[in-house]
């Protein structure tokens, strides 16, 4: 749209919010297209990925926006755990870029239950998520959004467990986990730096290590106050941070000065 709107003598001005550009097809529409001429602005909700806009089109930082993510504060919230509960657990949710065989080997000797919101009708994405065989104690389904803000409510932990990326893949579960003031585990990835700067608001582990990954789930269920302490923490950022209010506003700012 933004090729077919930039060719016209007359055309608007145009501001193009971009995913996962730093790939080989991203690359190629770049420059096949002439973006660079055709774009005003250059949003993005990772650093990566405007690092690599203004290196790869030498853009200036006026044309720039990291805009990082939000989430809906008003819909995710704290609230009272499910009376059926039967003992602690583990939650993760989503599909984009996670590492579900890391969570099952740090998980699967624990006494937890780990659940999982992951469902898609791409048998590859789940493969490649998913371990072979899924240990007793991990179960993963579809919830429906009411359900899916009391399994983050239910949650001792939540891990979000990620592939290595330079996109912000996982984003949404940390936000909304840290909404619901819950305690984060999370792969440290390249995607999610901007996310993880501000100090003890989640247990922060590397890509593949399942034994830091136990360590670290393990840690907050034997340190109660310690990871209610890190949730407030967390739930504070999201909300003066993070939510959709304080998005839009940056958002209609940049918009008004184009």
């Amino acid at each position: 749209m933004a090729a077919v709107c930039g060719a016209k003598p007359d055309r608007p001005k145009i501001v193009v919010h971009f995913h996962n550009i730093d790939r080989l097809r991203g690359r190629l529409a770049l420059k096949l297209f002439g973006l660079a001429d055709k774009i005003e602005v250059f949003m993005a909700c990772a650093s990566p990925q405007t690092d690599f806009l203004r290196s790869y089109l030498a853009l200036p930082e006026s044309r720039i926006l990291v805009h990082l993510d939000q989430t809906d504060t008003q819909f995710f919230t704290p609230g009272p755990v499910s009376g059926d509960k039967k003992r602690q657990t583990v939650v993760s949710v989503g599909l984009e870029k996670r590492d579900y065989r890391l969570l099952a080997a740090a998980t699967a000797d624990l006494d937890v239950d780990v659940k999982i919101s992951g469902f898609s009708k791409d048998a590859k994405a789940l493969s490649q998520a998913f371990p072979d065989t899924m240990p007793e104690n991990m179960s993963r389904k579809f919830y429906e959004w009411p359900d899916l803000v009391q399994l983050y409510r239910d949650a001792d932990v939540i891990a979000v467990c990620l592939a290595d990326n330079k996109y912000a893949a996982g984003v949404q579960g940390l936000l909304e986990a840290m909404a619901c003031k819950r305690p984060v585990v999370i792969t440290r990835t390249q995607g999610m730096v901007d996310y993880l700067a501000a100090p003890d608001i989640a247990k922060v582990v590397d890509v593949g290590d399942a034994a830091g990954l136990r360590e670290a789930i393990v840690h907050l269920q034997k340190n109660p106050q310690e990871a209610e302490s890190q949730a407030q923490r967390g739930c504070e950022m999201v909300v003066n941070q993070h939510s959709s209010e304080p998005y839009v506003d940056v958002l209609a700012q940049k918009l008004r000065s184009i």
